[in-house]
């Protein structure tokens, strides 16, 4: 079982995750859009508020994507802003994947499309500075 505060097992990552020029640019531009900037925060407060809310520390995005919606169920954020979010987490280790099979799952509810599709459940692996 892993949480926040273990030692290191066999599926710990070390090291963050390598993003490509290309998607580093875009995740550069959307930090400094202000417009973007709170919907990356309610993002990150809806990873981690799910992940600390489990023992085993895991961001199931069918569990943390239903804090994203109003009342309606329409969509709080702005879509794009999701999973550059999530890319970000990952990109500086605050997510990490452990590849194993039960660390997917079928996405549900889905505002934008990606119903049926799998998704990876990351671990929250450390706080974000947002979250500090």
């Amino acid at each position: 079982m892993s949480t926040l505060f273990h030692e290191p097992t066999l599926f710990d990552s070390p090291q963050a995750a390598a993003i490509d020029d290309h998607t580093r640019s875009v995740l550069a531009l959307m930090d400094i859009d202000p417009i973007h900037a709170s919907d990356r925060l309610t993002v990150i407060r809806a990873v981690v508020e799910t992940a600390l809310a489990r023992e085993d520390r895991l961001a199931d995005p069918n569990e943390w994507r239903p804090k994203l919606l109003d009342g309606d169920g329409v969509s709080t954020v702005h879509p794009n802003t999701i999973g550059a979010t999530v890319a970000s987490l990952r990109a500086a280790g605050v997510l990490v994947w452990d590849e194993l099979p039960e660390r997917w799952v079928i996405t549900t509810g889905s505002t934008s499309g990606n119903n049926g599709k799998p998704a990876r459940v990351y671990r929250l692996a450390q706080l974000p500075d947002e979250a500090r």
